[in-house]
């Protein structure tokens, strides 16, 4: 009594079942979820140590040409800039980013940027002079650039970069709330002869997607202009007395800078894109 009409041929249904959408698939208990296809960018393969499925944050890829690292991140929403701290960091503000992207796991090495020298004919950065895994130091933007286009690649925007970093729960670090000596090379934690760690060393630093070293370690040039590029809401006679006139932006802090302020995730500043310094290097990214 009080059972619905079943049309006929209809199978029965299980007391408490839930209804099934149509065209989906059985799923027995236990069964592993459905994988999902990716398209690979061209000159990449799957890298043998991933832990994670297609599609989840962290998937890896290797290109092949240079071995550069690349973790997926997929697309999201975050809380952008700081309302403490660095003044050029604010307003926050909500930013969508609307596609995947693969960023590079590690800032680019020695090794890989001695490699692209010798195609093109021109010497090291005299600053980089440390070992062949410590990422590359004493580049412009222009360099950073060519090395990227040279190999189907680009520098990421700061939004794509500062959403590697923080992840969909916006964290004022890679890790979490709170700075935590060991886990970046900062001015508190500096590497081998003062200066910088291997790329990957400190692995407790690891951000959402997979990114290593996002924080310290080195300045990483971003594609983005610093000039006319300020936060929304924040009018030009606010932009920092220290802002240069067609700089571009770096993010990240590097082994030199104090960790409270400016080692995290929101920390912005700016350099002229002809500049070469021994604490600004670059990371690579590949759109989907």
């Amino acid at each position: 009594p009080g059972a619905q009409p079943t049309e006929p041929g209809a199978q029965p249904t299980e007391p408490g079942a839930q209804p099934t959408e149509p065209g989906a698939q059985p799923t027995e208990p236990g069964e592993a979820p459905p994988v999902v296809e990716m398209e690979l960018p061209r000159g990449c393969r799957v890298s043998e140590s991933n832990t994670v499925a297609p599609g989840l944050p962290g998937y890896t890829i290797v290109h092949e040409d240079t071995g550069m690292e690349f973790v997926w991140m997929p697309p999201g929403e975050f809380e952008m800039g700081s309302g403490s701290g660095n003044p050029d960091a604010g307003p926050v503000h909500s930013v969508r980013i609307t596609h995947g992207l693969w960023v590079g796991k590690y800032e680019v090495t020695n090794a890989q940027f001695e490699r692209f020298c010798k195609a093109k004919r021109s010497p090291m950065p005299e600053a980089s002079d440390l070992g062949s895994d410590h990422p590359v130091v004493g580049v412009t933007w222009f360099q950073a650039t060519e090395f990227s286009e040279h190999y189907g690649m680009r520098l990421p925007t700061e939004a794509e970069w500062e959403y590697a970093a923080r992840g969909p729960e916006s964290r004022p670090l890679p890790w979490g709330p709170s700075w935590e000596r060991g886990r970046a090379c900062a001015s508190d934690n500096r590497g081998e002869q003062g200066r910088t760690f291997p790329v990957g060393s400190l692995c407790s630093g690891v951000s959402w997607c997979g990114a290593m070293d996002m924080v310290g370690n080195v300045f990483e040039w971003c594609s983005d202009w610093h000039v006319n590029r300020l936060y929304p809401g924040l009018p030009r006679e606010q932009r920092p007395p220290n802002a240069m006139v067609g700089a571009r932006v770096i993010r990240g802090g590097a082994y030199t800078t104090p960790t409270e302020a400016f080692v995290r995730c929101t920390a912005r500043s700016d350099m002229l894109p002809r500049s070469r310094h021994p604490n600004i290097g670059f990371r690579c990214a590949r759109t989907a």
